[in-house]
């Protein structure tokens, strides 16, 4: 529970534009007056934190996230690190085996720091897992912390990120607490290596003078593009990069795993009140919609689902590098997808990466088939029950839930080794990550959208196989409420210059005591302002859940896709509940109040705000939405087309039922979306409803009234002012 705490409504986000090289001249304003929007359940809210004890945690946890390439610099915290032993501290763990197990690896195989590191490498996983599970079963929030500075100045530094930041998240004392974005911790795995050399270099030769260019910065700014800059890509990879290179779309990813990691286990950590085996796949649905419509922005045609007996057909180039200098590996075009058989070190976890995957597959498929799947010790369990949706889950992500993780495997892991095409280490301590093996950078490899696709299509043949595999109209309707209309501002999307900070990303020696000031101006996709009207008749007051869904009409040929076809290219935008009245309700939302996040704070915006609270100069305001992962708000719209793209907004109306989370009612206005608590499952409708399953037979719209289909367009806005994106 926080103490002090005070909130208000969202505030207004900023501005935006667009064409993909261009820029607006100003910040665009509504031309209209819009309604004021009306008041819901759920709208994001800042919220004050002004109780001393936690901003004092908040702000030694930003502590740990500063420079974390080099070693501690704070005096306070070095004694910290240089006392503190975990081993002689047994006492104060819930469960003191996992530090006994941690320093065990600590002392023997733990990979070094300054190396690369890797979820998706088994040694590296199961580091990860203790480390977490060392700082989770910490019984206080001073061992907690303790440990983690320890951890901070010893263990290797993504490492110890990862687990610190898995712990913030889980553990119930840091509910809350703001943790800064992965792109000013670690800006190596987001923009580009020439990007870097430019930041070191300017750091180089600053002799405390700064250019005087911008009279609202004192530093330097460094302006770029995407990585097509420097190379001759094809067309499709190039006018996706704005998306797949996207700073907020990426930490999306990461972000939505760090509170639901594929190795955590539901159970213990009490992820099934989210429904997370459900949710892993509502997200990568998601993820995959949001993807095809930019492609048909652009008139590109469908991928391919993952087999194993494809080819890799696009290569993927990177431009990033890891802080030590080395480079991530690339993949030439038409690579067959068994390329991994050619390699032989018997040493290696993944030499039969190929034949584990064939083999894990065909035993998941065999299960669908049979209806069952079978635990360790033999037991037949049932995939045709209310369980089966997360028992299938937790077996396709290879979570210690998993029914028998030897045997179906985590395929993920080995799945990433042969779309990455990383070399083969000489050791365990030397590997070298693609960027399919990290979550922040996975999706600007186009390889990598195939297993999208392939999670999404898998879980949709489970779907298949129940009993009740398509909905009917008992399914959709609700009795006495008819969706009358739809009324949506026009659409605008365009480029804005985002600004993101690199001072982490040069080197510093203890006697300096003020960061060197560097940023990045890069353009990124967004949307003018807009607002929506939903008319909704209702024969009785009664309290209701309104899902909003986003999707195309048309295929990349112009032809208008069925909808059982087109079902998975829709993704959510808003969801919220609404107590509706007897006869005609009109519900005015803003784009702010979407089911989105907003920008995160910078790390050193939050660490000059939160001093500033500590020492009472000024009050600390943050984002609810900054405490939880979803789709950064600039994205809810795909890029659109100069004349136009043919979109369309769903609404379905559907009971709202309070019964079907954790959530206490009447808190739902006081607390940050908290994971484990259901927080926002608003009924036991599946996650993606109505578009997870098709229709028995089209005529059933015809036969229900809770649901309207808006046809928009989304207009791409462009200027006749170029944008400099030299670097």
């Amino acid at each position: 529970m926080f103490i002090g705490v005070r909130h208000t409504k969202q505030g207004v986000y900023d501005g935006f534009n667009m064409k993909a090289i261009l820029l607006l001249v100003g910040l665009c304003a509504l031309a209209l007056a819009t309604p004021t929007p009306t008041p819901t359940k759920y709208i994001q809210k800042k919220y004050q934190i002004s109780d001393p004890v936690q901003l004092e945690r908040q702000l030694n946890i930003l502590r740990l996230f500063k420079y974390v390439t080099q070693p501690l610099f704070y005096k306070d915290l070095l004694t910290i690190a240089h006392t503190y032993n975990p081993e002689t501290k047994m006492n104060l763990y819930t469960k003191s085996e996992y530090v006994i197990e941690f320093m065990k690896i600590y002392h023997h195989t733990m990979v070094p720091k300054g190396h690369m590191f890797s979820l998706f490498d088994y040694q590296h996983l199961k580091q990860a897992i203790t480390l977490f599970k060392m700082f989770y079963y910490a019984k206080d929030f001073d061992t907690f912390f303790n440990t983690a500075v320890w951890a901070r100045e010893y263990v290797n530094e993504y490492l110890f990120i990862y687990s610190f930041t898995v712990a913030l998240i889980h553990r119930p004392d840091t509910f809350g607490f703001v943790i800064p974005p992965i792109y000013d911790v670690f800006p190596y795995y987001f923009f580009n290596s020439d990007v870097i050399y430019k930041a070191q270099y300017y750091k180089q030769i600053y002799h405390g003078e700064y250019p005087k260019t911008d009279p609202n910065y004192v530093g330097y700014t460094i302006t770029t593009n995407y990585s097509e800059w420097y190379m001759d890509i094809d067309r499709e990879q190039y006018v996706l990069k704005p998306l797949l290179e996207d700073v907020g779309f990426n930490d999306m990813l990461r972000t939505f795993y760090l509170y639901y990691p594929y190795w955590m286990d539901p159970e213990e950590f009490g992820l099934v009140n989210d429904r997370s085996g459900e949710l892993y796949y509502a997200f990568n649905q998601m993820m995959l919609a949001r993807y095809t419509s930019e492609r048909l922005s652009f008139s590109l045609p469908d991928i391919p689902v993952l087999s194993t007996v494809m080819t890799l057909e696009p290569g993927y180039y990177s431009t990033l590098e890891y802080p030590n200098g080395i480079q991530f590996p690339s993949r030439p075009p038409h690579t067959p997808i068994t390329w991994d058989t050619s390699y032989n070190h018997y040493y290696y976890n993944f030499t039969n990466s190929y034949t584990k995957v064939i083999d894990y597959f065909r035993r998941m498929r065999d299960a669908l088939s049979l209806g069952f799947v079978y635990t360790d010790d033999g037991t037949r369990v049932s995939l045709h029950d209310e369980k089966g949706l997360e028992i299938f889950a937790n077996m396709v992500q290879g979570n210690p839930s998993s029914p028998y993780v030897s045997y179906y495997g985590i395929l993920e892991m080995y799945v990433r080794h042969i779309l990455g095409y990383g070399p083969t280490p000489i050791d365990k301590d030397h590997v070298v990550p693609s960027v399919v093996h990290h979550y922040e950078t996975a999706l600007r490899d186009p390889a990598y959208w195939y297993f999208v696709k392939f999670i999404v299509y898998f879980f949709q043949e489970f779907k298949m196989r129940q009993d009740h595999h398509y909905y009917t109209v008992k399914d959709l309707q609700f009795e006495g409420v008819k969706v009358e209309n739809i009324k949506v501002d026009r659409l605008v999307t365009y480029f804005e210059y985002g600004i993101y900070d690199l001072s982490q990303a040069v080197f510093y020696n203890p006697t300096e005591t003020e960061p060197f000031h560097v940023r990045l101006r890069q353009p990124r996709l967004t949307h003018k302002p807009f607002t929506y009207t939903i008319d909704i008749q209702s024969d009785k007051a009664v309290e209701s859940v309104v899902r909003v869904y986003a999707g195309p009409k048309y295929d990349s040929y112009g032809r208008v896709i069925d909808f059982n076809e087109n079902r998975l290219n829709f993704y959510i935008i808003d969801k919220f509940v609404y107590q509706l009245q007897v006869g005609k309700t009109s519900i005015v939302r803003d784009s702010k109040q979407t089911f989105t996040v907003t920008e995160r704070t910078s790390y050193w915006q939050l660490y000059k705000r939160v001093l500033g609270a500590t020492k009472k100069t000024e009050e600390f305001w943050i984002d609810g939405s900054e405490t939880y992962w979803g789709l950064p708000n600039r994205l809810i719209l795909p890029h659109g087309t100069t004349g136009g793209m043919p979109y369309q907004f769903f609404v379905i109306v559907t009971p709202y039922d309070k019964t079907a989370s954790n959530v206490q009612k009447g808190t739902e206005e006081r607390v940050f979306p908290r994971v484990g608590t259901g927080f926002y499952i608003y009924d036991k409708l599946h996650f993606g409803f109505p578009f997870d399953l098709p229709v028995k037979d089209v005529d059933v719209w015809q036969h229900i009234s809770n649901y309207k289909f808006q046809e928009v367009k989304v207009y791409h806005k462009a200027t006749e002012e170029s944008l400099n994106v030299s670097v």
